[in-house]
């Protein structure tokens, strides 16, 4: 019975490690994916016209991920007038721990809206990731509402998600 024992326990053992590495693995392909970066976001978006032309903004929030971790987000970008709607150009960044992600920002922002809270939609292209947080050249989407105040900026919320 002894020996039984010792043997039933080395398995439980190697079995453990084995769900354990398993579980690591798991975490390590949601973070390749992009997932963690992805979720609720919340902020506000400042903009100047002195960087840009005609208009600057920097979309800067905090985004709940879905392991409960809170990263930080910064969208930069130039906005410009087209017939329809505006297009934005820039830059993003993400940070999460001591782990970042880097790349290009292009989208939409609806500013001829005549609606109080104004939509926009982001593809943020990744160019670099560290700490395996996204892969190089995933798309992540951030869309949402900015409330702009008129003068400096004013709030937003929105969510990043994978495309």
């Amino acid at each position: 019975m002894g020996r039984a024992r010792k043997i039933l326990m080395r398995g439980g053992i190697v079995l453990t490690a084995a769900m354990m590495m398993a579980s690591v693995s798991a975490t390590s392909a949601e973070a390749a994916t992009g997932r963690a970066v992805t979720g609720p976001v919340v902020g506000s978006a400042p903009f100047d016209v002195a960087s840009c032309s005609p208009i600057h903004q920097v979309y800067e929030g905090s985004i709940t991920t879905p392991g409960g971790v809170v990263a930080q987000l910064d969208v930069d970008v130039c906005v410009a007038f087209d017939s329809t709607n505006c297009t934005a150009t820039g830059t993003f960044s993400i940070v999460e721990g001591s782990g970042k992600v880097k790349g290009a920002a292009t989208g939409t922002i609806d500013c001829f809206t005549t609606k109080r809270k104004v939509p926009f939609d982001f593809t943020l292209e990744v160019q670099k990731s560290t700490h395996h947080l996204a892969k190089v050249g995933q798309d992540l989407h951030f869309r949402g509402k900015w409330q702009s105040d008129m003068e400096s900026g004013g709030p937003f919320t929105g969510k990043v998600s994978l495309t």
